[in-house]
C-alpha cells in the first residue's frame, strides 16, 4: 500500500496499477434513489475493476461480519454481476453483497418534540474501491506490515505522524520521498495549551 497526502495521487497510482493488469476489465454502476447529494457519494459510481485488482472496503459488513471498514482484499473473479475477493490474511474466497447508505433528513415534531427520522435518499454500490494507494487521512486507524510513504506535501499538523505510525515497525517502511521537517510540525494550538 503506498500512503500519500492527497486524493488526486492515490487516485493516480490506482488508475495506472489498474491499467497494467492485462485481464478483462468490468463496471460496476451504482444505484442512486430520491435526494443523495454527490457529495455524499461513499464510493465511485462506476466502479471499474480487473481480477488481481487489490481494493479496500469503505464500510463494515452489514450482514455476516466477514469485513470493516480499512479491509484489503485481492479481486478472485469477477462476472460482471457479482465481485469475489480473497480477503488479506484468511484463506476463503468470498462473494461481495452491495451495500446501501442512507441519506436522512431530522425534523423536530412540534407536538411532541420527538426527533424524527425520514429516508430521503440511498446509494447502493459494492462497498470497495481501489487501494494500490490510499490517503493517509483514509489510513487513519489501519495498521500494515509494509506500507510505501510519500509525505513530501504534508498539508496539515500531524499528517505525516500518522503515516508514519502505520507501520508495525521500521522494517516495512518505504518511503517515496526525503521526510522535510518543515512538513513536520506541531499545531499551535496544542503547543500553546
Amino acid at each position: 500500500v503506498t500512503l500519500t497526502t492527497h486524493n488526486y495521487r492515490a487516485d493516480d497510482i490506482n488508475r495506472s496499477a489498474l491499467n497494467a493488469i492485462e485481464k478483462k476489465a468490468y463496471t460496476y454502476s451504482a444505484e442512486i434513489e430520491g435526494d443523495f447529494p454527490e457529495s455524499m457519494y461513499p464510493v465511485e459510481t462506476e466502479l471499474q475493476l480487473k481480477v488481481g485488482a487489490q481494493v479496500m472496503f469503505i464500510k463494515n459488513d452489514s450482514s455476516e461480519g466477514k469485513y470493516f471498514n480499512g479491509k484489503l482484499a485481492t479481486i478472485k473473479d469477477l462476472d460482471g454481476l457479482s465481485i469475489t475477493v480473497e480477503l488479506h490474511g484468511e484463506k476463503e474466497d468470498f462473494v461481495l453483497r452491495q451495500e446501501k447508505w442512507e441519506n436522512k433528513k431530522y425534523t423536530v415534531d412540534s407536538k411532541s418534540k420527538e426527533l424524527e427520522e425520514e429516508i430521503v435518499g440511498s446509494f447502493m454500490q459494492f462497498p470497495i474501491k481501489l487501494a494500490w494507494a490510499i490517503t493517509v487521512h483514509k489510513s487513519q486507524g489501519l495498521t500494515f506490515e509494509k506500507a510505501a510513504i510519500d509525505v513530501s506535501a504534508v498539508f496539515a499538523p500531524g499528517q505525516a505522524y500518522v503515516a508514519l505510525s502505520r507501520l508495525r515497525s521500521l522494517k516495512g517502511l518505504i518511503l517515496l520521498s526525503p521526510l522535510n521537517m518543515n512538513g513536520v510540525s506541531s499545531n499551535e494550538d496544542v503547543l500553546s495549551y
